[in-house]
């Protein structure tokens, strides 16, 4: 029995005992009326009310302590159950914390963080900023949904959401922080911005280099036509020069196209040395102009693991462009070395660089969605750990080795696996004389139409032109062709409009109709080539790509498989 409760009842004993004095002593007086009687009367009268009185105030101060306590066994078991971290300061330092703040930071007992100073917690860079807005939040009374930055136990940063509100702590003003760790969602949606910037990104470039493919079709078509010609010796190294330097472009024009399809991972047998040599490609210019020497040593015998190609290939600019940045931070000429070599059940990939290197406390953090030790502005954080996230997705693993003032070097390493099956395609042809044929080519672009005529009439075919779907209707309506090339991307009528109703409207041509692209970073041309198994003509292509896709097609058009 709690001592409020022990002089309540007390209090209401002596109110019972003196009240029934008091009564007993009327019932005489009644009979023996003196002043002296009258007096001794109302002191235990007046004694009895007072003491019920306090028995009565006592008992519902008994009550009100009894719901105060209840209250507050309650309010600290929600405390402690709550998945929010809630932290009470008094006069800057830590008076109270419950579980939820100690898992988020990385504390083991409340007592490790007790009496801290809040700056304990924070980037020192972010101190100042934060004492403004504690100075403004004690003001105002309640602040919602403020979000800053926390150092852990471990020294790494959590991303908190803040609410504040003043109360009265043990008798002092304070200030009570209800916390939630947003560190993840905000790399989720930092990742979904960097996505949706990425696909704009290649949507851009898918567009660009659309219009690019249709003039180094030309340059790369008339080219290889004219070096079908006789000519002078100096005239022929010039066409030779010409057909290089378009085929490098071309080249960058589909690498670029790789680089920017927006589609589903496709993991098939892929050929990591070639990969290497076409991600360091896209980056000669950069390296070149850093001062970078790249030496490879790339074994010649690599087994092909079942991988993605685009997103390894993601993992390999982000490990180069991690280098470079590495060797131009050192202030020396860059050497960066790829390596390839089968390690039993994997493929390893090694980058090396003789940058500046890492320190050996941020050695566990690079892979940390965010880190970065590179100045605000020039890096995001991201790279790598999007680059370990690619990797582990495969199965596999990424390692660092690092000394300071050394350089770097990341290890990827890549399970090999059996690859779905490819489709087999048609038969090849041999390389005998074509047996000439009608073709209607059908291309909203005169130099792409061009081009495709004198390149099979280059191989003995007879060919017609048409620059729309409807006109190509009304040519197949009127004549008779043995196949038909069809451009996937044209105004009016697509490519796939105008094949389904040549399809339908003339069945003998099914299997003969096929399509001339260079869109192939759309998803929609995609899914359509990828539906049909006849051969595709790509834009920018050479005379020789257009012979080998109508050896193909006649092939599998006049020579089927039994």
């Amino acid at each position: 029995m709690t001592s409020l409760r022990r002089t309540a009842v007390l209090f209401t004993g002596v109110a019972i005992l003196t009240g029934t004095v008091a009564l007993a002593m009327g019932l005489s007086c009644g009979r023996h009326l003196t002043v002296q009687a009258v007096g001794l009367w109302l002191v235990h009268a007046l004694t009895a009310v007072l003491a019920a009185w306090l028995a009565w105030t006592l008992w519902r101060l008994h009550s009100k302590v009894r719901q105060l306590r209840d209250s507050e066994a309650t309010y600290r078991t929600l405390v402690n159950a709550s998945s929010d971290g809630i932290a009470i300061f008094v006069l800057d330092h830590v008076r109270f914390t419950n579980p939820a703040l100690l898992r988020m930071m990385g504390y083991a007992s409340e007592s490790e963080i007790l009496g801290q100073h809040y700056a304990a917690f924070l980037p020192p860079e972010t101190v100042d900023e934060v004492r403004g807005l504690v100075d403004t939040w004690v003001t105002r009374g309640l602040v919602e949904f403020h979000e800053l930055q926390a150092r852990r136990k471990d020294g790494s940063l959590a991303e908190l959401e803040v609410s504040a509100s003043t109360l009265v702590y043990q008798g002092e003003g304070a200030l009570q922080f209800i916390v939630r760790d947003v560190t993840e969602r905000n790399v989720l949606r930092r990742r979904a911005a960097q996505a949706a910037k990425l696909a704009a990104v290649g949507e851009l470039v898918a567009g660009v280099v659309h219009e690019l493919n249709n003039p180094l079709t030309a340059i790369v078509g008339y080219a290889g036509l004219l070096a079908k010609q006789p000519h002078s010796p100096s005239q022929e190294e010039d066409l030779a020069r010409i057909a290089a330097q378009a085929q490098r472009a071309a080249s960058i024009v589909r690498k670029l196209l790789t680089f920017a399809r927006l589609q589903e991972p496709e993991r098939r047998a892929t050929d990591l040395n070639q990969l290497i040599r076409d991600t360091l490609d896209l980056q000669a210019y950069r390296l070149r102009t850093s001062r970078v020497a790249v030496a490879l040593d790339l074994a010649p015998d690599l087994p092909q693991p079942a991988v993605d190609a685009q997103q390894i290939q993601q993992v390999l600019v982000n490990l180069v462009v991690n280098a470079e940045q590495a060797m131009a931070a050192a202030g020396r000429p860059g050497q960066l070395a790829v390596a390839t070599r089968s390690a039993g059940s994997a493929v390893e990939i090694r980058v090396n660089d003789n940058g500046c290197g890492i320190p050996s406390e941020h050695l566990d953090r690079v892979f940390d969605p965010f880190f970065t030790t590179k100045a605000p502005g020039e890096g995001t954080g991201l790279g790598l750990s999007v680059s370990y996230g690619i990797v582990r997705d495969h199965g596999g693993e990424i390692r660092i080795e690092s000394r300071l003032g050394e350089g770097t070097t990341f290890i990827v390493l890549l399970p090999l696996g059996q690859p779905p099956r490819a489709p087999e395609g048609p038969r090849p042809a041999s390389g005998g004389r074509l047996p000439t044929r009608r073709w209607l080519v059908v291309d909203d672009e005169p130099v792409a139409l061009d081009v495709l005529q004198h390149a099979l009439g280059s191989v003995g075919q007879y060919v017609e032109v048409a620059g729309s779907g409807h006109e190509a209707l009304q040519r197949l309506a009127a004549e008779s062709f043995d196949y038909v090339v069809v451009d996937i991307r044209m105004p009016e009528m697509d490519g796939a409009t105008l094949k389904a109703l040549i399809e339908e409207r003339l069945p003998e041509l099914r299997g003969r109709v096929i399509y001339c692209t260079g869109d192939t970073a759309n998803p929609t041309t995609r899914a359509l080539l990828h539906s049909s198994a006849l051969p595709t003509i790509e834009k920018p292509f050479r005379a020789e790509d257009v012979e080998g896709a109508v050896r193909r097609l006649v092939a599998a058009a006049e020579h089927p498989r039994a």
